[in-house]
């Protein structure tokens, strides 16, 4: 299991959803390069800590997860990864209506 050093987290405007944003890097990776190769974006449900959405990937050599955030739409629905520069990435939690 990687150990995330930096983590952000946001929650919808009701609070009824919440957002985290882990970054790490798995034990090898450290001594190979500089950049992430544990990224994942998570979205539970505030009363019961359901599992609504998660993604996972690597950094490219571009992109520098340290300066990205999460936040997430006012109704839940939809999760946005804020970039440094760049538009924000948007992932629908499709099927998912907010409590």
């Amino acid at each position: 299991m990687p150990h995330f050093k930096f983590w952000d987290l946001a929650s919808n405007k009701s609070e009824t959803r919440f957002a985290v944003f882990e970054r790490g890097r798995s034990f090898l990776h450290e001594f190979g390069q500089g950049t992430y190769d544990r990224l994942r974006v998570i979205v539970y449900r505030t009363d019961t800590g359901e599992k609504l959405f998660e993604r996972k990937w690597s950094a490219s050599a571009t992109e520098h997860p340290v300066f990205e955030g999460v936040a997430l739409s006012d109704d839940g629905s939809v999760v946005y990864l804020c970039r440094e520069g760049g538009s924000p990435l948007s992932f629908s939690l499709s099927g998912s209506k907010s409590p």
